[in-house]
This record gives structure tokens, sequence and C-alpha cells, in this order.
């Protein structure tokens, strides 16, 4: 048993290891290709962590970019949507976005390429207290889905972030994930956030036995992983109530 522990251990840390280093040349060559186009950037950023979670995360799980709608609204654009298809399909696929439920959502992410500024990461709460709402109004279940921010490279102390957020009162960020310097939780009773960071964890700079060196950034890109897939594990969705939604609809269009 415990042989085979310490191989599934191992493998599972190389099968990481490998998936950021690959994360991180395709980061570089945006870096340099596309240098003059921030936007470009920013998809490209979207789509190198897009690939990720369509290789790690279990089928059950759809990836995609769009919008999450309720019975009354539709959220902004959300840059990475992971939803439970095999609850309920979107209510539109086009070539780029699709519309979902918030019935099916499992998490929701904003990423960005870079982010350095306090402000600039307060600012999500707003959006990640719309999709809650939209989900304590709209769906039966507790276990709400996760709002997560995910950010390549920062500036910013983790230390500070965390005093900031808990500052401001507002607890519907669920995790801030900086790949080049660590975490800030919300705790259970989403009433506090903590922060990691990388430098701290044990493991940092030694060698496994597969002969590959563990950096900072492999270190944080494991935990988070660990961490979505404990949550995305605990989390509950449902089928619409589409009868519903049909009535409404029709009783919209006969008044119209």
């Amino acid at each position: 048993m415990t042989k085979t522990k310490n191989f599934a251990t191992t493998f599972f840390a190389s099968s990481i290891h490998n998936a950021i280093d690959k994360i991180m040349v395709e980061l570089e060559l945006i870096r340099k290709l596309a240098n003059q186009h921030s936007g470009e950037k920013g998809r490209e950023a979207e789509g190198i962590l897009n690939g990720f979670f369509k290789t790690m995360l279990p089928k059950k799980w759809t990836v995609d970019t769009g919008f999450i709608m309720d019975e009354n609204e539709v959220s902004s654009q959300v840059d990475i949507i992971i939803h439970n298809q095999l609850e309920a399909p979107p209510l539109y696929s086009g070539y780029s976005n699709v519309i979902i439920p918030i019935h099916t959502l499992g998490c929701a992410f904003e990423v960005k390429m870079q982010l350095n500024g306090l402000e600039e990461f307060l600012k999500y709460q707003d959006n990640a207290k719309t999709i809650k709402n939209m989900h304590t109004n709209s769906v039966k279940t507790e276990t709400q889905p996760i709002y997560i921010v995910f950010v390549y490279s920062s500036e910013v102390d983790l230390y500070n972030l965390e005093i900031s957020l808990n500052k401001s009162e507002q607890y519907y960020i669920d995790c801030i994930c900086i790949l080049n310097k660590g975490f800030i939780f919300l705790n259970s009773h989403k009433s506090k956030y903590f922060s990691y960071h990388a430098s701290d964890l044990n493991e940092i700079d030694k060698k496994t036995v597969l002969g590959y060196t563990i950096k900072e950034n492999h270190m944080v890109m494991i935990e988070f992983y660990a961490y979505l897939m404990y949550g995305l594990q605990n989390m509950k969705t449902e089928v619409p109530d589409y009868h519903s939604w049909k009535d409404e609809s029709l009783e919209k269009l006969f008044k119209s």
C-alpha cells in the first residue's frame, strides 16, 4: 500500500510539474509575441488555463467562457466557467461564448496576466457577489459555486492584500491564486481571509525522485489544483426548473 501511495503521489506531482512547465513556456511566448496587444495577451492567458483544466478536470465538468443566467438576469462575461453539463446543457452555445444556467455552475474564474494594485483585486468582490446572489435566489442546494481570481504574476504583497480584503468586510471571492506568490483563501465560515506564501512551503527547491526540482510556481499550482478538485468534489449542482421558466417566458411573450 505504501508503494502504491508513493507512486501515486510522485506521478501526481510529476503531472502537475509538467503542466506548469508547459504553462510557463507558453506565457513567455505570449509576452514576447503579443507585447503590444494587451487584449490578445489576456485572451491567450485565459486559453492557457482553460487548456489545463480541460486536461486535468474530470469529464463531468465542462470548461467554457461566457455568461451565467438565472430567471431574472445575466452576469457579466466570465473568463472561465466550469459547469456540469451532465445536469443541463448551456442555454446558448456560440463560437466563443456560452450562456449557462446558474444551477449547473461549479466554479467561475477571472484570469489576469498581471495585477499589481490592491484595488484591482478588491473590485472582483462585486462580480463574485452577483454570482453568489444569483445562486442564493435560484438554486436549492446550499453549496455555492466557487469564485476564483487567478493571476499569473503580481508585485502585490500577499499579507497586505489579505489585510485589505478583511478590512473591506466583503467575503464573496473564495480564492485568489497568484502563481508567483501564493494564495489567499476564504475560511469555511466565510468570515476571514488567510494568506499562504509559496516560499514558506517545505518542498520548495527539493529534488524529486524523478530528478526535477520543485519551484515555487510548481508548488502553488499543485496546492491550487488540490484546492479546486476538493471544492468541485463537494459541489452539488441541479437541473433548472425549466417548467417555471417556460411559463414565465410565455407570460412575458403574451404581454409584449
